[in-house]
């Protein structure tokens, strides 16, 4: 059902109507460690899905012994295939990729059903209590990509909300923390979104495009999205000479 749902999902439709509003170099992410934006690390492992394949999502449905009803949704054992949308109500960006998705997934025959509700609530009770079925929402990383990825995805981790278990991947994260050499860390750490792709753990959606304003008469100001911000790099911040 998760790679019906990525299957089905049309990314470029949804980055289109949400992000690149905002910004013409927002693009679908096929990573969930590495960004688009690190050129050297980034792998894309997500390609073969998010292209709109109703037919290939239905196929998978079917495989997996579900079938269609007079409703156009898909059922098995009698219980019909409806699940629930959750994110912060108010985030207009967020609520917009809840509509996409229902109306994209009424065309594969899945019944997507929205609930969502106050940030204190979506994320003080019902993340960290997993209530939800697809929980919509954005981590920050750090400037540790791999170490700042683990608790998402290891067992027990503190934001590894969906409960995924791999002890393949729990033995990758220990490999790449352990490795002092950058291109074989990023070599397993590309091992271990390649693996949670294959378990289809989460989704990953777009980078969200961040916005900096300076004066001209400085120079070395660069964006920094991670959660140290445009302050991290404030050694290399000089000021123009006249």
């Amino acid at each position: 059902v998760r790679q019906a749902l990525a299957t089905g999902l049309n990314m470029e439709e949804l980055v289109n109507r949400t992000v690149k509003q905002f910004s013409d170099q927002a693009k679908p992410l096929g990573n969930r460690i590495y960004m688009t934006t690190q050129p050297e690390q980034y792998q894309d492992h997500f390609g073969q899905y998010g292209k709109g394949d109703t037919v290939g999502a239905t196929k998978l449905l079917e495989d997996a012994g579900y079938t269609k009803g007079s409703d156009g949704i898909y059922a098995k054992g009698g219980k019909k295939l409806s699940v629930r949308f959750s994110t912060v109500a108010g985030n207009a960006l967020r609520e917009t990729t809840g509509e996409l998705l229902q109306a994209k997934m009424k065309e594969v025959g899945v019944d997507i059903k929205i609930a969502n509700v106050d940030s204190t609530k979506f994320f003080g009770e019902w993340l960290p209590n997993g209530n939800f079925d697809i929980a919509n929402f954005a981590w920050v990383g750090t400037p540790f990509a791999i170490s700042g990825s683990r608790d998402i995805y290891r067992t027990g981790g503190g934001g590894n909300y969906g409960s995924y278990e791999s002890s393949e991947v729990d033995s990758l994260f220990k490999q790449a923390l352990g490795e002092l050499d950058p291109a074989k860390a990023a070599e397993i750490g590309n091992q271990i979104d390649q693996q949670v792709t294959d378990d289809m753990a989460t989704i990953p959606l777009f980078a969200k495009p961040t916005f900096l304003a300076y004066r001209n008469t400085y120079a070395n100001i660069r964006d920094n999205a991670t959660n140290e911000g445009p302050f991290f790099e404030t050694s290399l911040w000089a000021q123009k000479a006249a």
